[in-house]
């Protein structure tokens, strides 16, 4: 996996360079799906926090963070916090 994920004190002025691809893959391990995207909010703790849709959210499943689609690695990525309910996520690199 990748390090260095990009740390900014302020949000980018350009929605595109806050955005990011959120894949998945299922618990018998056979490739990253595209899943949702997700936006960078926060920098805390040393970790990127992300927002996505709740109901991106899957059990038993792991999620990665790609920069871009052109991206040859990614980034694993930690459900921090899922509601349904409000249909939001959030995730941390």
């Amino acid at each position: 996996m990748a390090t260095g994920f990009p740390q900014t004190a302020e949000p980018p002025r350009d929605v595109s360079a806050s955005t990011y691809a959120l894949l998945s893959r299922g618990p018998d391990g056979r490739g990253w799906i595209f899943t949702c995207t997700s936006v960078a909010v926060a920098w805390r703790k040393e970790r990127t926090h992300l927002l996505t849709a709740g109901h991106c959210i899957m059990p038993h499943r792991a999620y990665m963070i790609m920069l871009d689609k052109t991206a040859a690695e990614g980034f694993l990525a930690t459900i921090e916090n899922a509601n349904r309910n409000a249909d939001i996520a959030e995730i941390s690199v």
